[in-house]
């Protein structure tokens, strides 16, 4: 997967210059897909392994959840901005949709996606997606950007506030993330043989003797 996102890649940049604006925008759409599919294996592998590494090599998960899951995190939401703003490029210039609407359309995409990821990791899958917590910076960039690129003193837009208040909005949900990750206990890391109430026969292919000792 990661193969065929920088394929995808290097296949846009040509469209892009050839002014191909809709199948370039298309192709970048592949990039988010593919990104937070290879996101939610890694949650889901080590969610399905973590017994095992917990007794084995337990390392790895503090590594695979700071260093792989955010990584893939950043790269997957960064990707996902630049879709986003591929999709208004073609709004403006093949649907004819002006400027300021196209505007907020696309930030209306972001902050709807940027809110489902918060309900998610807040309520829905807390215990996979609580250590992820760079996507809020790399969405307070990409927002802030915007925001810069837009401002104008004397021609105060109220698409300029529109990404104010995301950027506000954010910078709280992070701060809500990094709250509830500080007061969390997480107990899942602990090897089984310290968990008086777990049997060994649970998990054979972890711990069981083999013969009679």
């Amino acid at each position: 997967m990661w193969t065929i996102i920088n394929i995808t890649r290097i296949c846009s940049m040509p469209l892009w210059d050839s002014h191909d604006i809709l199948a370039a925008a298309l192709l970048r759409w592949i990039l988010p897909a593919l990104s937070f599919y290879m996101l939610y294996m890694s949650y889901s592998n080590l969610n399905k392994h973590n017994a095992w590494l917990a007794i084995n090599n337990p390392s790895v998960i503090s590594w695979t959840r700071y260093l792989t899951q955010n990584g893939l995190a950043v790269f997957a939401w960064w990707s996902l901005l630049n879709a986003v703003v591929g999709l208004g490029i073609v709004l403006k210039y093949k649907a004819g949709v002006p400027d300021p609407l196209v505007s907020t359309i696309v930030l209306t995409i972001v902050s709807l996606c940027t809110i489902i990821w918060f309900i998610l990791q807040s309520f829905q899958f807390t215990k996979y997606l609580r250590y992820t917590f760079s996507v809020y910076a790399i969405l307070i960039l990409g927002v802030g950007a915007m925001f810069t690129r837009g401002y104008r003193v004397h021609d105060f837009t109220a698409n300029i506030v529109y990404c104010g208040f995301l950027m506000l909005l954010m910078t709280i949900m992070s701060l809500l993330n990094l709250i509830s990750m500080c007061l969390y206990t997480d107990k899942s890391t602990k090897p089984l043989a310290m968990e008086p109430h777990l049997n060994i026969e649970g998990c054979a292919t972890v711990c069981q003797p083999e013969g009679k000792m």
